[in-house]
């Protein structure tokens, strides 16, 4: 009996055996392995399973929904070949956050392409290469487009702005451009808007002449009329100008600036052959110039070169054509021979002396017979007043 126990023990014993080794078969195909540290042994003979350490050439067969861990290390001294890999199962989790893979084992990348995640959301080459092209987002890819519009760049990233393609409002408000970057402008001109709206450069430098608008234009005209004005911007009112009407009502110019009465002569030549005769015993000779109106009769006189003779008397007076003496205080003042007489004015009437209205002195002779007696006769009259305009 205790015979038929060993016995039964024995069969128990090889069976469980059996069992472990059926257990490993049914997981790896022969020679199969399993790990020690840093060593992969493989049971050799499933019958006996006898053990040996890889060697070179051994193959290693992993069922379906089996896991072959190899320890870390155990590929130390051996090398792993894209042929050793099946394809398709490196991810991104298979290698390590410091891998540093070198750019030359990359795939083949043509010159001057980028790799750019494309629609797929996979990476892809895309050509970079077209002279002058830049890279650009447009807010969902990433394309090489050509500069255009307002600036041009060369390869060599050298930008330039095309021609007119600045405005007014590319230019900042408080840019402050120098002069210096003006085009040129000729000395002492001047830009102005013209009829076109555009700015022109006019010339302005001509001597003395001013700046001044039209309503429309603005022009460089010369200072003419009442004033001028030197280059130096003195001014100075021109002579004989100012007229009444100019000076202020309230002015109150003091006396001191007032010139001293300015004493004014008229003349007229006499000769007998020459005076109108008026009829009678008398014969006249119109002043040349006009009394100008408001003027202060002073006096005349007569310079007799050549007495007029030939009648008994001859007496010379100045007046008016319509008061023949209206000047003459004297009227009995001889011109029969050569010398000089005078006369001032009328003191009986405000007319002698002060002629409101502008008028025409007249000269006088009167005889005692008949002006046609008289057979010579020459001299000069001349007639003082101040003139108050």
């Amino acid at each position: 009996m205790q015979d038929l126990r060993k016995t039964t023990r024995s069969i128990w014993t090889a069976l469980a055996a059996f069992a472990a080794v059926a257990a490993i078969l049914a997981v790896l195909s022969p020679p199969d392995v399993y790990g020690a540290a840093k060593t992969i042994n493989i049971i050799d003979n499933a019958t006996t399973g006898a053990v040996r350490a890889a060697a070179s050439g051994d193959a290693v067969t992993v069922p379906t929904g089996a896991t072959l861990e190899i320890p870390e290390g155990a590929l130390t001294n051996s090398t792993v070949v894209s042929a050793d890999i099946k394809d398709g199962e490196i991810v991104s989790a298979d290698l390590s956050a410091t891998a540093a893979i070198t750019l030359s084992q990359l795939a083949a990348l043509n010159r001057g392409f980028v790799i750019i995640g494309n629609s797929s959301n996979v990476a892809a080459a895309v050509d970079g290469n077209d002279d002058g092209y830049i890279l650009i987002g447009d807010g969902t890819d990433l394309a090489s487009v050509d500069i255009t519009g307002d600036i041009d760049i060369s390869n060599a990233g050298v930008a330039s702005i095309s021609a007119s393609a600045i405005v007014n409002a590319d230019v900042n408000a408080s840019a402050a451009i120098a002069f210096t970057k003006l085009a040129a402008l000729n000395r002492g001109y001047v830009l102005i808007g013209n009829a076109s709206n555009a700015a022109a450069a006019v010339d302005a430098n001509d001597d003395g002449y001013i700046l001044i608008g039209d309503g429309t234009d603005i022009a460089s005209v010369d200072v003419t009329g009442d004033i001028e004005i030197t280059n130096a911007g003195v001014t100075s009112i021109s002579t004989g100008v100012i007229v009444n009407a100019d000076i202020n009502a309230s002015a109150a110019i003091a006396n001191t600036k007032l010139a001293p009465p300015a004493i004014r002569t008229i003349s007229v030549a006499l000769a007998y052959g020459d005076m109108t005769n008026g009829g009678g015993n008398t014969a006249y000779e119109d002043f040349t110039d006009s009394l100008p109106a408001d003027a202060f009769v002073l006096g005349w006189w007569v310079d007799v070169t050549t007495g007029f003779s030939g009648d008994t008397t001859a007496v010379v007076a100045v007046g008016t054509s319509s008061d023949t003496d209206l000047y003459s205080e004297i009227i009995s003042n001889s011109v029969a021979a050569p010398g000089d007489v005078g006369s001032g004015p009328k003191t009986d009437t405000a007319g002698g002396y002060f002629a409101g209205s502008a008028s025409t002195p007249r000269v006088t002779i009167t005889g005692s017979a008949d002006w046609d007696n008289v057979s010579q006769g020459a001299g000069t009259a001349y007639l003082y007043y101040i003139a108050t305009q």
